[in-house]
């Protein structure tokens, strides 16, 4: 008995994979063999299967599946078949593609030319889209690193025995700063009022023309919060960057870093964007209108201000992602041009670092995936090896852009070690990526193939493997808009992607025109209903995993809680209190749906504009999370337009 032929596989659905194969003579059945790996252990997941086609459901997004097919009779089995593999949800093969989705990539490196798509589909579907234009969120924060070419006569003052006068509280100095409104050099007059450790900080000290103390308010901070801002530099900032990026630039036989605080001068008016920060590599030189110091600037207002229209109250615990953000970027040009004598980093993978160093001591930047999100310049096919130098929400788009490949970068190659390897790999950008790819990741994955892998990870964020985010939950709904633009094709930088549904799979592609780069995959991309589903588990898995932290017993989903929560979230979409609009109690509505053996009930309630897991559960009141009496919990959700609201009923049942 001779084993099929001609066995092939194809993603038909979603979480589906079908097989087909050529029936074998005297054959009276078939068995299906499933693999997690080319040419490894083989189980058997079928028998008796009487026709030469096999559906293979239920699988996990992003996997690769290997199948093997053998015949049987009544005599015995035969060998295996051949063996083939396909990516459960990706189809990335030959040019008909199954999905519900279609990711058009241009594969090219060289992100200053453009190819054509070639026809696109006839289905493409009008999207709602905008970019955030939110005035104060981490979607509207721009920084700077302030141009600087060094020409042959530049020296840097890190090579030289460079004697600074030691600075003391009180000290006062005058600052060369950049005033981003006016493009220009200004000069302000500041004050030392912090010196320990690895850190000065200087405050605006801008007198009248009497001399009188004449600080604009929304530069003034109190001793307190400076003191605040000086203990979190020197013990959380400090340590965390250079252990993860590298060494800072040594002036004066120190590594003390000056940040000079005020309210920087960006035009910033409110439903405005604004600089929360920048670093000017001209004040490690001694060149005209540098400082002669290892420097970063920080934003007081609004960066520091909870409501623009109160800039006398200020947090200074807004600015501390600031700082990271603006040392990886003076850490950066330190390895880079300072020690290893070559050019600095690509605007997009220097932005990228430092919204990594952003994340890395203070968590996810949630304002920078809404943004990502709703971006028409990420819909429209913005390249990650371009950065935006137009208008504020270009910028804001490749910031956000920046982001999301940090964090795939990061979760693929399992460390945070990757960006220090990066920064200290010599060569240009490119060659240093690729080894270091070939190094922490895979020693036969290309940037094309890692950039590629990256855009279907963006629709897919499989739990684990090259098409996802390392199973981060706040990253398991990243999707960008759908391409909805009017023309029939359209031209792709390097590294530029758009994605569109496809009203009917499979699509054939028709390569007429169409650019030697240009890459087309079909995808399944999660339905909202799916996407729900999942952030609910994942809700519950961080709930629990709080209460075992905490030494008490997981609770269990149920059911019928989950049909009283979404009762629930429907009606504080209405009414948003505990008191519901038709006056029963909670007690009556877990009676109405069947549960009436208890003796305590608890509820959380929330309404938010975008539902990430890990925010979320961090954001609602721990008293019901972790009490030990509670057992059960159900989980319910309502959407709107823009807003997602939660209900959460905790049982003692």
């Amino acid at each position: 008995l001779s084993a099929p032929t001609d066995l092939t596989a194809t993603v038909s659905g979603t979480h589906t994979i079908s097989l087909s194969w050529s029936a074998a003579e005297n054959a009276e059945s078939y068995s299906i063999y499933q693999s997690a790996s080319a040419d490894g252990t083989y189980s058997q997941i079928a028998s008796t299967v009487t026709d030469t086609t096999f559906d293979v459901d239920g699988l996990a997004s992003g996997q690769t599946y290997y199948f093997k097919v053998a015949a049987a009779n009544g005599f015995g089995s035969s060998d295996l078949s051949t063996e083939v593999a396909a990516i459960a949800d990706i189809d990335r093969q030959g040019t008909i593609y199954y999905g519900s989705s279609l990711l058009i990539v241009n594969t090219s490196l060289d992100f200053t030319t453009t190819e054509s798509t070639g026809n696109l589909p006839e289905s493409i579907t009008a999207q709602s889209s905008g970019a955030d234009n939110s005035t104060h969120s981490e979607g509207g924060r721009i920084d700077a690193v302030v141009p600087f070419e060094p020409s042959a006569d530049t020296q840097f003052i890190t090579n030289l025995d460079y004697l600074q006068t030691q600075t003391a509280v009180g000290d006062t100095t005058t600052f060369y700063v950049i005033n981003f409104e006016t493009i220009s050099f200004d000069q302000l007059d500041a004050k030392c009022v912090y010196n320990e450790g690895n850190v000065e900080i200087w405050v605006d000290n801008t007198t009248d023309e009497n001399g009188n103390l004449n600080v604009p308010v929304t530069s003034q901070l109190s001793p307190d919060q400076i003191e605040t801002l000086g203990q979190e530099y020197n013990n959380t900032i400090y340590q965390q960057m250079i252990e993860n990026f590298g060494v800072l630039p040594v002036v004066n036989n120190s590594n003390k870093v000056t940040i000079l605080v005020y309210d920087i001068q960006d035009g910033y008016k409110k439903e405005t964007k604004y600089k929360y920060g920048y670093f000017k590599p001209l004040d490690l030189t001694d060149d005209a209108q540098s400082n002669q110091r290892s420097m970063i600037y920080l934003d007081t207002y609004p960066s520091m201000t909870p409501d623009p229209d109160t800039p006398s109250e200020k947090d200074v615990s807004f600015s501390y992602s600031g700082v990271a953000h603006e040392l990886q970027h003076a850490i950066n040009y330190n390895v880079n041009v300072i020690q290893q004598g070559g050019s600095k980093m690509s605007t997009c993978l220097d932005e990228a670092f430092s919204m990594a160093a952003e994340d890395m001591l203070y968590g996810t930047q949630y304002g920078r995936i809404e943004y990502f999100k709703t971006s028409e310049t990420v819909q429209n096919g913005l390249s990650p090896l371009i950065w935006q130098n137009g208008n504020d929400d270009d910028v804001l788009s490749s910031y956000s852009m920046s982001y999301m490949f940090a964090m795939y970068l990061e979760a693929q190659a399992g460390t945070t070690a990757v960006f220090k390897d990066i920064i200290d790999e010599p060569g240009d950008d490119f060659s240093a990526l690729q080894t270091i790819i070939y190094q922490d990741i895979d020693p036969s994955l290309s940037i094309v193939d890692l950039l590629t892998n990256f855009r279907i990870a963006l629709l897919v964020s499989a739990d684990s493997g090259p098409y996802g985010f390392g199973g981060n939950p706040d990253f398991c709904d990243v999707q960008p808009l759908r391409y909805s633009g009017d023309s029939t094709s359209l031209n792709l930088f390097g590294g530029g992607a758009i994605v569109t549904d496809i009203a009917s799979s499979p699509f054939t592609d028709d390569p007429t025109d169409q650019g030697a780069d240009i890459q087309l995959i079909g995808v399944f991309t999660p339905s909202q209903e799916d996407v729900a589903r999942q952030t609910k588990e994942t809700v519950i898995m961080l709930i629990n995993e709080k209460r075992q932290a905490a030494g008490l017993v997981p609770m269990v989903e149920d059911p019928a809680l989950d049909q009283a929560a979404a009762v629930r979230a429907a009606e504080v979409s209405v009414n948003f209190s505990h008191n519901r609009p038709n006056e029963e109690s909670l007690a009556d509505l877990l009676n109405a749906v069947g549960i009436n053996n208890f003796t305590d009930v608890g509820e959380n309630i929330a309404k938010l504009n975008e539902s990430f897991p890990t925010y979320f559960v961090n954001l609602i009141p721990q008293a019901n999370v972790l009490n030990e009496t509670y057992t059960k919990i159900g989980v319910g959700t309502y959407s709107t337009d823009k807003t997602e609201y939660w209900a959460l009923i905790y049982l003692d049942e």
